[in-house]
């Protein structure tokens, strides 16, 4: 039986993140257009 809350040593079970996910990446949506102010 696994706990109902997975545990932050559950985070050994999955694969590393590639070393540059955090870097900028540009837009995927941009804001222009969106609001009428």
């Amino acid at each position: 039986m696994r706990p109902v809350r997975p545990t932050w040593g559950s985070f050994a079970q999955f694969e590393k993140a590639d070393p540059d996910f955090m870097a900028e990446r540009e837009d995927v949506v941009s804001d222009e257009g969106r609001f009428n102010l």
